[in-house]
């Protein structure tokens, strides 16, 4: 009888007689079968070469393999570019008669290296999956394995801009100024053509028709400052009149009423309080809304207009949130290059001369992410991003900068976060992130079909024209978008 023969008429017989050792005939079979077809031919690890030449590090790059559907893959793909047409690959396995890899040449021809006789010999990878055939010593079993090396077609640590329609939906069609504002969890867009004003709402800028139709607002006795128009966590709504007093609406823009406080400019929302200054006979004075005590007067250096949007961080280390905003023009006119910070008592100077002088910055808080080519693991850093804003030539400065040491000192943002798509840069916009679900229909083992992914939006300003910018840009880092790996 031959060993085939033999076999056939063995795992039959085993089938039947196991139940005198196992409780469980049929799982002990199975359990037996699979360990024999899966050992005999089974790859248990896989790697690159080390090759400087091609990427440093390459011999750390991770490999899965999974035994049941025979893919062999890096999960985390190699960055943009990578040259993958000559690898030499380590393949550890069992004692096999044979180990073959298949591969097409550059010009469609197919090849095949015996790994057992030639391990040192390059693979192409370059012309699609490299199947390896993996024969076990008896030669009764044998399996295929499907080796698929991922590269980024971008750089998944960029960060890109692309235009998400426009405001045309929640706007006239003649505007003269805009003013975007967030208000428990909602986007409010006041607007006017210099002879009404409107509003319009939406719960979600992701989807670009979404917003309401916009209303007429009516502001009797007074005349508003758009450009003032601010939201909080609470829902209320505010700006300040040419007369420079405080109105509240609570119905989200339909009606509006004093507060009992004066206010020149609008700095931002610390929580519910609303941040501003006051300018009288010279002195600065910073105000809150509601108010705790009389106004303190502040330094002469403090902007009293185009200040930087204000950001707002939470702290293990800090008992307050901290917030703060990067530039503005100061009562003299001329542009500061100073970070201001607030603790919920009080203002300071974070830093001093840390930036190029600027006006009306927008500003974000958002993560970067970088790709450690020493051990392959991304490496996440928090950040709060300055956009756009006049520099000291009146100029839109067009470089995105960041901090990550909340203002204390500022750099230039790296190339691959720099501003792309299009975007067109202005002064006094207001940027938001916004986290939104993705959905992707996937044929994983396990699946991952939906994950949070924070969007970011830009809206309102000024463009160097003098033009209001009614478009609505969306960015987000490459990364996010990318189905998380499990």
């Amino acid at each position: 009888m031959s060993r085939k023969t033999y076999l056939r008429f063995f795992i039959p017989l085993l089938a039947i007689g196991c139940c005198m050792f196992y409780t469980a005939c049929n799982s002990s079979s199975s359990l037996e079968y699979n360990y024999y077809t899966y050992s005999s031919t089974a790859v248990t690890s896989f790697s690159l070469n080390k090759d400087s030449k091609v990427l440093n590090n390459l011999d750390s790059v991770y490999f899965s393999i999974d035994l049941e559907t025979g893919r062999i893959f890096n999960a985390s793909p190699l960055p943009v570019g990578t040259n993958v047409s000559r690898l030499v690959v380590n393949i550890t396995y069992d004692n096999c008669s044979a180990v073959e890899l298949r591969f097409k040449t550059d010009n469609g021809t197919d090849t095949i290296v015996d790994y057992l006789e030639n391990a040192t010999d390059s693979i192409n990878f370059s012309n699609g999956d490299v199947i390896l055939r993996v024969t076990s010593q008896d030669e009764l079993a044998q399996s295929n394995y499907i080796i698929k090396i991922n590269i980024y077609d971008e750089n998944p640590d960029s960060l890109i801009w692309k235009q998400n329609g426009n405001l045309a939906m929640a706007i006239p069609s003649k505007v003269v100024a805009q003013r975007t504002a967030l208000a428990a969890s909602k986007f409010f867009v006041l607007s006017t053509d210099g002879d009404n004003c409107y509003i319009s709402s939406t719960d979600n800028p992701y989807f670009k028709d979404s917003w309401s139709e916009p209303s007429v607002v009516e502001f009797d006795g007074f005349n508003p400052v758009i450009e003032s128009f601010t939201g909080t966590p609470s829902g209320d709504l505010y700006l300040i009149g040419s007369n420079n007093k405080l109105y509240v609406s609570k119905n989200q823009g339909q009606s509006w009423e004093p507060c009992d406080v004066e206010m020149s400019n609008i700095i931002g929302a610390y929580g519910s309080t609303i941040l501003g200054t006051l300018v009288d006979d010279s002195n600065i004075y910073g105000v809150q809304y509601p108010s705790k005590g009389n106004p303190l007067e502040l330094s002469p250096d403090f902007p009293v207009t185009l200040t930087g949007q204000l950001v707002t961080l939470n702290s293990i280390w800090q008992v307050n949130p901290q917030s703060f905003f990067a530039g503005g023009i100061k009562t003299n006119g001329q542009l500061s290059e100073d970070t201001w910070g607030f603790d919920g008592e009080k203002w300071a100077r974070l830093s001093q001369g840390t930036m190029q002088p600027n006006a009306g910055s927008a500003m974000f808080p958002y993560t970067f992410a970088e790709t450690d080519t020493m051990s392959w693991r991304v490496k996440y850093r928090d950040v709060v991003v300055k956009f756009g804003g006049l520099n000291a030539e009146g100029e839109v400065i067009d470089s995105l900068y960041y901090t990550d040491d909340q203002g204390l000192h500022w750099k230039k943002a790296p190339d691959n976060v720099q501003l792309s798509g299009g975007i067109t840069p202005a002064f006094g916009s207001q940027t938001f992130t916004l986290s939104q679900t993705l959905d992707v229909n996937s044929r994983a083992i396990k699946p991952i079909t939906s994950w949070e992914c924070p969007f970011i939006y830009v809206f309102d300003g000024v463009k160097e024209d003098d033009e209001p910018m009614t478009d609505l840009w969306q960015g987000v880092l490459i990364r996010y978008t990318n189905v998380p790996l499990e």
